[in-house]
């Protein structure tokens, strides 16, 4: 009975039945958008430069390990004055491939819109209407021209659900001196009455993205302005800022391919709630060790008072 109240004690004392622990899981799933800058002034070195940097990217990103069960995806999309989607995401890089090959340089630079077309193209591949209908998306787009983005109301479940996605894009294009800051683009892209506007608020499509966890990183050879260093890497880890201008093709080819190791190689790290089954096991160590001492004193005691009993003629 003695061990029964020790393991008695230490059942309601401790130890704790549940823990919380943090546990890394590998993305099964993993897709990356890249955005590239075709305006007019990319004609020459500096487009030759973004395609090899591309296929830097797309070379390691759909590498794939010996028993590894992830999956990699590779879309593309093309902006200058307007932005148009090349390729779906598809695991078939050389697809990415061929349509990197037939970029040509157009007309005007419009990251906004590049920004845009990246977002909705993995937000449409990935989820196909399951957790941001078709009609949700296209008043995340209206939203872009008002004062506050939309968020989808079930962006913690997109999380969950698609946290391997990523935006990389590139430019060697200015910002337009109306995007300069958080207010100013509120300004010029705020709807009053009786007025249209064509510009989409950038900051807006980050505060998007980020909000449905996919990280976005953005390569200019332009001036980037203080606010966009702010809004692409906050909160932190959801991207990255970095002027090329001073960058070789080669350094900017090992940056693509750093970028797409990362993403390639990236975990999601949990809490997972533990189960302890020690305090249920000490309850009944200590149940069978009162129960067998009961037993046990029980016996001596019954045999002395049976001796006792004289026997009846």
């Amino acid at each position: 009975m003695l061990f029964g109240v020790v393991f008695g004690i230490i059942a309601f004392a401790g130890p704790e039945q549940e823990a919380r622990h943090l546990v890394a899981h590998e993305i099964e799933t993993k897709t990356a958008i890249l955005i590239d800058d075709v305006s007019g002034s990319m004609n020459g070195p500096g487009l030759i430069a973004l395609k090899a940097a591309n296929r830097a990217f797309y070379e390691e990103f759909c590498r794939q390990e010996v028993g590894s069960t992830v999956h990699t995806y590779v879309g593309l999309v093309a902006f200058d004055s307007e932005a148009s989607v090349r390729s779906m995401p598809t695991r078939d890089c050389a697809v990415i491939a061929r349509r990197i090959a037939l970029l040509r340089p157009g007309g005007g630079t419009s990251i906004d819109r590049g920004l845009w077309a990246g977002l909705a193209l993995a937000i449409e591949a990935l989820d196909k209407g399951k957790i941001v209908s078709a009609g949700e998306l296209q008043r995340v787009k209206l939203s872009l021209k008002e004062r506050e983005a939309y968020i989808p109301l079930r962006a913690a479940e997109f999380c969950k659900k698609y946290p391997g996605v990523s935006l990389v894009l590139y430019t060697d294009g200015d910002f337009p001196s109306w995007a300069e800051t958080r207010q100013k683009a509120l300004e010029q892209t705020n709807l009053r009455k009786g007025e249209t506007a064509s510009d989409l608020n950038p900051f807006h499509v980050i505060d998007v993205a980020h909000a449905l966890c996919i990280r976005t990183y953005f390569y200019s050879v332009g001036q980037i302005p203080q606010a966009y260093h702010h809004a692409f890497t906050t909160p932190r880890g959801f991207g990255e800022v970095r002027s090329v201008a001073t960058m070789s093709r080669e350094n900017l080819m090992e940056l693509y391919r750093t970028v797409a190791t990362r993403e390639r190689s990236r975990v999601v790290v949990e809490e997972e709630l533990i189960y302890n089954p020690l305090m249920d096991r000490f309850v009944a160590w200590a149940l069978a060790c009162f129960l067998a001492g009961a037993i046990l004193g029980y016996v001596p005691m019954f045999s002395r008072q049976h001796a006792r009993t004289p026997e009846r003629r």
